[in-house]
């Protein structure tokens, strides 16, 4: 599998002590319920169809942990996130074309 390279700007491992300025916000939290029904209505998409537990939605990309999801406010990591969606972006529609071949 072919990752996107890191930019090495994110803040690193999120921690229960980790100070103010990890990649989650405190304030951006959304409840699984409201992402569920985001994606459906098409105001959200999953970083890919095999990667549905982070999600781009009103302008931030979500990470979902267990009953909520959290939003990145990581500049490095959001960063990070649009790479690895572009690569997946192109790796869904080459598994899409494989899959109509005869």
């Amino acid at each position: 599998m072919h990752r996107p390279a890191p930019t090495g700007k994110h803040s690193g491992p999120l921690t229960a002590s980790s100070p103010r300025t990890s990649a989650i916000s405190e304030a951006g939290r959304i409840t699984h319920t409201e992402m569920i029904a985001a994606i459906a209505a098409g105001t959200a998409q999953t970083l890919s169809r095999t990667i549905t537990d982070i999600a781009r939605h009103q302008e931030h990309w979500w990470l979902y942990d267990r009953d909520e999801w959290l939003q990145v406010d990581d500049a490095g990591l959001t960063a990070d996130l649009d790479a690895a969606a572009a690569l997946m972006a192109n790796a869904d529609q080459q598994v899409r074309r494989l899959r109509q071949m005869p």
